[in-house]
């Protein structure tokens, strides 16, 4: 579940297949800390009314999409499917993300 702050449930402790649910576009999930090779799977397929958050374990040095910076992150609009997130070095990871309907799309870059 995402959290206000993502600490908890909010935080992704290692790579693996995730189910994500929120009650407030603003609530945050944080993916593990970034070891190269990491595949995180988000699925949120059952979430039909909220969005969230994504983040960094260290949004100021680790990018989403090539986009960093205090508290950054990237917003997962509601009726996403599906957020990939693969760990490419240990400053970045690459995200896309499925609709419903299979289309896939690259993630908003964090910011």
């Amino acid at each position: 579940v995402a959290t206000a702050d993502g600490t908890g449930t909010g935080t992704i402790k290692q790579g693996g297949f995730y189910r994500v649910s929120s009650t407030n576009n603003d609530h945050i999930v944080i993916l593990p800390a970034a070891v190269p090779g990491t595949i995180v799977y988000l699925n949120s397929a059952a979430e039909t009314s909220e969005a969230y958050e994504l983040r960094t374990t260290s949004p100021s040095t680790i990018s989403i999409n090539g986009g960093s910076g205090s508290n950054a992150e990237s917003a997962i609009a509601t009726g996403t499917a599906l957020v990939r997130c693969i760990c490419i070095d240990s400053g970045k990871w690459i995200a896309t993300q499925f609709a419903n309907d299979g289309t896939e799309s690259k993630v908003e870059a964090a910011a």
